[in-house]
């Protein structure tokens, strides 16, 4: 990375936006690992509808599951806001992205944060949700389902605040199960 300019920016996203968004975990290790910022804001200009995301909101285009681990165990926050006030979980909710939510839930994030408007990730998720009632996936009534007030993601954000650790995979899983088959 001899001159390297990790920081230069296309349409205010850096590399390792880029990388995140197109779930490619091999580039954005290495950015990482080379100095790239792990929660660089976007600066597009005029007021685009990206402003102020992070790396982390972008991770939940592609491969949202693996690429929101990575950011994590990297020192992403996982409660860092856009300008439209929206943290990751709000997005992933917006975007339908279970394995995003869940990965957020198993780190801590807190879902019953407020967008400006006070909407919290599940009211989001609950809009997005009927938006797309034509072309909505199990996968995205399995999330509404998760992100419910005092649901499962609740739980198990909570478990891993307390601990200050993210909750095993499988622990959560057992949760995610039970919170979905008594939403059914």
């Amino acid at each position: 990375t001899a001159g390297a300019d990790l920081s230069v920016r296309l349409k205010g996203r850096t590399l390792l936006h880029l990388a995140a968004a197109d779930g490619n975990l091999e580039v954005a290790a290495w950015l990482i690992a080379k100095g790239a910022a792990v929660d660089a804001a976007n600066d597009c200009a005029d007021r685009c509808a990206e402003r102020g995301n992070t790396p982390l909101h972008d991770a939940l285009d592609f491969r949202d599951d693996d690429m929101s681990a990575l950011l994590l165990e990297r020192g992403a926050n996982m409660h860092a806001r856009g300008a439209n006030g929206w943290t990751p979980l709000h997005s992933a909710g917006d975007r339908g992205k279970l394995g995003g939510a869940f990965v957020l839930c198993r780190y801590g994030a807190d879902p019953s944060l407020e967008d400006p408007a006070g909407k919290t990730p599940y009211a989001v998720a609950r809009a997005s949700w009927e938006r797309h009632a034509a072309t909505r996936t199990k996968d995205f009534d399995m999330l509404v389902q998760w992100l419910e007030p005092n649901g499962g993601c609740a739980k198990v954000a909570a478990t891993a605040r307390t601990s200050g650790k993210p909750v095993s995979d499988e622990d959560a899983r057992v949760v995610f199960t039970a919170t979905v088959r008594a939403a059914q």
